[in-house]
């Protein structure tokens, strides 16, 4: 009999069950998402098969003394229960610890609230998009990537949407967060221990099936919160499809967070799934198109820094004015001034799911402000064939007051070898510095493309003060 239950526990790990998650119905599938104010509060999620939590409990790390308790609310669905607990007055910029449950059972997770508003600290967060669970093969390969950003000791994620292939679908939403393969927690080892900020994808509902907490400022999962140096604007373009009402209360939110970002000098940052600027095939679909004539211009009018997008499973980005043509040339590893009224584009790519797109050729219709051959661009991984090397993506960025700077990897989890057959490289980078900071000279070329112009211009104005001084001992002679 326990040859038969091992064999059985053994078919249903290779199929990439997530029997970890019920283990004695200890709590899974957990998450902190930011509140309404990122720096004093966390909205927790989780799930136990039957068993009712009311309370958990949590702390600084540093100062276990102070731990206190939060109430727990559940609902019953898709055979568990879905708990949510909203931790207030937290202390800004502190890493706490939290545990739910009691005894063996119990889960236990840590999260790092926002700096205080005001404060300008370097920070820095991952962009991740289309997790895109839809089999025990993407769980496997997205279990390597999570892992890797787990590690990373990101100080927050945020991701651009599509989290599971079918949002009802709750043997989906498990393998998110147990994954199977080589990094079986790699998922719930994230999640457990970074706060997140999300957004609504196509793929997902609006709830997102209760395994995040999102606020819900200007309509669902439509909201913004400061960190460091700067605002996050978060819209749900899924919700505007089909309303324009929605459409013009999302866009009248947007303009006041800009607002009042810019006079406390922020950076802005505006993230949504679906791509207005991209480098594959979804760049030619009819709700894409509607959407970049209207939010186009208005993220460009209203000098948005930059646009964390989803949706189109390739690495793209590139600074785009309100009429679609490239505002500044950034090719890789270099340092640029952010300028006017030209966002940067950013697609992140796809974390999990094993689909990618290819380039599509298009024709830009009347008042799209698309330019041809994606001119608009300046780094496509579709151009290096990323539709082939099928790898995963990580974003990651470092924020400071002046400067934001960006580095892109890559790597590949083969699941038939179980393992990553691609380690983790840098595959792309770019300094964005604020218009009023200096700007460091070029990263890229021959020192000498740099020097040799300074020292010709020193030397002509050296040449021109012996001129001087020559004219002027000529003429006391």
């Amino acid at each position: 009999m326990k040859r038969i239950i091992s064999t059985l526990i053994g078919l249903a790990i290779a199929a990439g069950f997530a029997l970890t998650a019920f283990a004695a119905d200890s709590p899974a599938q957990v998450t902190a998402h930011f509140g309404n104010d990122a720096s004093t509060e966390i909205n927790i999620a989780f799930t136990t098969k039957d068993q009712a939590i009311s309370s958990l409990r949590y702390y600084p790390v540093k100062n276990e003394a102070a731990a206190q308790t939060a109430r727990c609310t559940n609902s019953k669905s898709a055979g568990k229960l879905f708990h949510r607990a909203a931790l207030t007055g937290l202390q800004p910029g502190t890493e706490y610890a939290y545990a739910i449950g009691e005894g063996d059972t119990a889960f236990k997770g840590t999260f790092k609230t926002a700096p205080a508003r005001g404060n300008k600290g370097t920070f820095n967060f991952a962009l991740l998009s289309d997790t895109q669970v839809n089999s025990a093969d993407d769980a496997k390969a997205l279990g390597a990537n999570l892992q890797q950003v787990a590690d990373g000791k990101y100080d927050f994620v945020f991701l651009a949407g599509d989290h599971t292939d079918t949002a009802l679908d709750e043997t989906q939403w498990e393998q998110l967060f147990a994954n199977g393969g080589a990094f079986p927690q790699g998922g719930q080892n994230l999640f457990g221990s970074t706060a997140v900020a999300v957004v609504q994808g196509n793929h997902d509902n609006a709830n997102f099936s209760g395994h995040y907490a999102v606020p819900a400022q200007a309509g669902k999962a439509v909201y913004a919160f400061d960190y460091g140096p700067a605002t996050f604007i978060a819209l749900n373009l899924e919700s505007t499809v089909l309303s324009p009402v929605e459409r013009n209360k999302q866009a009248n939110f947007l303009r006041g967070a800009v607002k009042e970002a810019r006079a406390r000098g922020q950076w802005v940052m505006v993230g949504f799934h679906k791509s207005l600027y991209t480098g594959a095939s979804h760049i030619v679909d009819a709700d894409v198109i509607a959407a970049r004539k209207f939010w186009g211009p208005l993220l460009a009018e209203l000098d948005v820094d930059l646009v964390l997008q989803g949706h189109d499973h390739v690495y793209a980005r590139g600074f785009v004015r309100a009429d679609g043509n490239k505002a500044v040339d950034a090719p890789k590893g270099t340092a640029v001034a952010s300028p006017d009224n030209a966002p940067l584009y950013v697609v992140a790519g796809h974390a999990g799911g094993l689909k990618w797109y290819s380039k599509e050729n298009y024709a830009a219709g009347r008042g799209d402000p698309l330019v041809p051959g994606y001119a608009f661009l300046d780094v496509n991984s579709a151009d290096d064939g990323s539709d082939e090397k099928k790898e995963q993506w990580i974003v990651g960025f470092k924020v400071s007051e002046n400067t934001i700077a960006i580095t892109t990897r890559a790597s590949k989890y083969d699941v038939n070898a179980g393992k990553i057959t691609t380690p983790g490289y840098t595959y792309d980078t770019l300094t964005i510095t604020r218009r009023s900071a200096v700007v460091p000279p070029p990263q890229t070329g021959d020192v000498s493309d740099v020097l040799i112009p300074v020292l010709g211009v020193l030397m002509l104005a050296a040449a021109g003060v012996l001129l001087q001084l020559g004219r002027k001992r000529g003429e006391e002679i």
